[in-house]
């Protein structure tokens, strides 16, 4: 419903190909709208908030840090990647399996999209890859080891 710029065209997409209802092929970016998209882990997802703010760095490490703030959290895991940059094969930090349903993530990965609060127009024209840290809720650094450690003992004990 609006005028703007094709990116991040499905680069595994072949001329005659089939594709299926609502299957996402591209985006269509209007002037000066930027998102960042991300997944994040079964684990990390609790920690974290609409509103919550973060930076994201650009694989490069070069130019500006960019200030983000989570717009949306999807209630449910991906069941399927909608495009593989973000696998470890191509070097990201999700790890799948190739199946015929496509990208299936080896583990619970929720998609977390967030808003970039100002955007260089240096940085305009492309897309981006890089990592994403975001202010969450706290937690003591060993309470993922406590929290499996009492899962262990609950289910060898029989409770």
């Amino acid at each position: 419903p609006f005028s703007g710029r094709l990116r991040d065209i499905d680069p595994d997409l072949k001329q005659g190909q089939w594709v299926t209802a609502n299957e996402k092929i591209a985006v269509l970016v209007g002037p000066r709208a930027m998102q960042v998209e991300t997944y994040l882990s079964e684990e990390s997802i609790k920690r974290i908030r609409v509103g919550d703010k973060g930076i994201f760095h650009i694989d490069s490490r070069s130019g500006s840090v960019l200030k983000v703030q989570v717009v949306s959290i999807d209630e449910d895991a991906s069941r399927v990647l909608p495009d593989g940059k973000l696998t470890a094969q191509a070097g990201g930090h999700i790890l799948i399996r190739d199946s015929q349903e496509g990208k299936v993530p080896e583990l619970a990965m929720y998609r977390v999209m967030l808003d970039v609060d100002e955007l260089p127009e240096a940085l305009e024209e492309q897309s981006w890859r890089g990592r994403v840290t975001i202010r969450g809720a706290a937690e003591i650094p060993a309470a993922r080891y406590l929290r499996n450690i009492i899962a262990v003992l609950v289910r060898e004990s029989g409770l």
